[in-house]
């Protein structure tokens, strides 16, 4: 899978008051564009906002409400997202390296050319999300809400997948080969066309209730 990689300004302006500026960003019915944010602003509640080129570097927005934002050419480095609420939005060539995402909620948003690349995403929500090429690449999706998600294309590569509920997501051509996936909770006809190993066979063939001997 390719994706197409976010098109972020060579040079930044770098932003103030990441709070300040989202609100007055909804105020004027504007986008932020082309900005670096860093510092601590938990709790931030910026619903709605429109945000392109812009770089969240070692940001905490833990427990914030960024629900229906638009984001793109965005990308998220080092940042705590535990608990942020990013409901319904729409996110285009976008990369979340090295965050913390615990609990983070990204249900019925769209994803496209999207990712996630060492993350701690324990216990994500991404209920009723569409997908369209989207990576995850050594991150941590323990408990993971992934249960019917509109897939296109869709890749795991070196990712823990303990306990992910994927009831109602298809995927046929999902390579899971080099992903611990102990534990999924899934429908046997969604598995139709996945790729696994050996031993992962065997340990889906026990979930879904068949007797190997």
């Amino acid at each position: 899978m390719k994706l197409q990689q976010s098109r972020l300004p060579e040079l930044f302006e770098e932003g103030g008051s990441f709070a300040v500026e989202a609100q007055a960003s909804l105020d004027s019915e504007d986008r932020l564009e082309n900005r670096r944010f860093t510092g601590d602003f938990p709790g931030t509640d910026a619903r709605g906002l429109d945000l392109r080129g812009c770089l969240f570097d070692g940001m905490r927005l833990a427990g914030g409400r960024l629900e229906k934002g638009f984001f793109m050419d965005v990308a998220f480095r080092r940042c705590d997202l535990s608990n942020l609420d990013l409901s319904g939005g729409t996110f285009r060539r976008v990369t979340f390296e090295d965050c913390k995402m615990v609990g983070a909620l990204l249900p019925e948003s769209s994803l496209t050319d999207v990712r996630f690349a060492g993350c701690a995403a324990r216990y994500i929500n991404c209920y009723e999300a569409a997908v369209h090429r989207v990576q995850f690449i050594g991150c941590d999706l323990t408990g993971a809400v992934l249960q019917s998600v509109s897939v296109r294309e869709l890749a795991f590569s070196e990712s823990r997948l303990t306990g992910a509920e994927l009831f109602g997501t298809p995927l046929a051509g999902v390579d899971f080969t080099t992903s611990e996936i102990d534990g999924i909770v899934v429908a046997p006809q969604n598995l139709r066309g996945a790729v696994v190993t050996a031993p992962q066979a065997c340990e889906l063939a026990r979930l879904l209730g068949v007797i190997i001997r």
